[in-house]
């Protein structure tokens, strides 16, 4: 039986501010049962966006599925790893 080993990963999500943009990441955390163990939130330097930064605990399945969700939901612009917004790899 293959273990899907969990560990501590940053997450990093740049967003168009907007009334329920911040509820509607925070709610698909909350719905994916995801922990956090720390998060910040800051105005992204020289622009209107914001940028999220979350230390969730995940299974590299478990990533690569809340990085994809977040990509498709309409105010978020990028999800992923620090350096590596977009998501693109590794899981």
């Amino acid at each position: 039986m293959l273990m899907n080993k969990t560990s501590n990963r940053t997450l990093s999500v740049l967003f168009e501010n907007s009334p329920d943009a911040l509820v509607r990441i925070i709610g698909l955390l909350s719905r994916r049962d995801i922990a956090v163990n720390r998060m910040s939130l800051d105005r992204a330097e020289g622009s209107p966006l914001y940028m999220l930064t979350v230390e969730v605990v995940v299974s590299g399945h478990e990533w690569k599925m809340l990085v994809d969700r977040l990509c498709k939901l309409i105010p978020v612009i990028q999800a992923g790893e620090p350096g590596r917004l977009g998501g693109e790899e590794p899981y």
